[in-house]
């Protein structure tokens, strides 16, 4: 039987960005201040969730800025969501399931579904937005939807990954907003 824990997500307008095109070659590549020995000791050769922002060449050189390991990957399918209320100024701690608020939804307790990439959507009406552009109301804040902010997206996070059985979605969701916080409206 599927419990119903009183979490509620609602869609908000979605943000928009400024996109500059770059007319200086140079602007392309990020220039470190390390050494190459310096930047070799950070480049990802474990195969972690960490992604050094330098790729190198053949020979071990450090040469620019590269790509998410989670870019590469793919966007992952869409899995339920399940985490704290990632809500700003939430205190709730409880990791929960996430509904649509609307009235169809609720009624069949359709789950929100997530992807690595951010991706929200409700898994009954089909209704699809990044994450950021999502409010969120639980049971410690009823019927009042708040946006996330990096400190509570944080915390929930933090909740999430220290469950023992949380899944891959969601860890590579967490490397996903680590490399590209412009994308949910956080600091860089």
């Amino acid at each position: 039987m599927t419990k119903f824990d009183n979490k509620f997500v609602v869609p908000q307008v979605p943000k928009t960005f400024q996109v500059l095109e770059l007319r200086d070659p140079q602007q392309l590549v990020k220039k470190s201040n390390l050494s190459v020995a310096a930047r070799s000791k950070v480049i990802n050769r474990s195969g972690s969730g960490y992604l050094s922002p330098w790729t190198e060449t053949d020979i071990g050189e450090a040469t620019g800025y590269g790509p998410c390991k989670t870019c590469d990957k793919g966007e992952s399918s869409p899995v339920e969501f399940k985490m704290a209320c990632p809500a700003s100024g939430c205190s709730d701690s409880k990791e929960g399931y996430w509904y649509h608020n609307k009235e169809e939804c609720k009624k069949n307790k359709s789950r929100m579904l997530i992807t690595s990439w951010g991706n929200l959507s409700c898994g009954g009406c089909g209704t699809k937005y990044n994450m950021a552009n999502w409010q969120f109301a639980c049971s410690l804040h009823e019927g009042v939807y708040r946006s996330m902010d990096q400190d509570s997206w944080e915390k929930s996070m933090g909740y999430a990954l220290f469950m023992k059985n949380v899944n891959q979605a969601t860890r590579d969701l967490n490397v996903y907003v680590t490399n590209h916080p412009e994308k949910f409206g956080f600091k860089e």
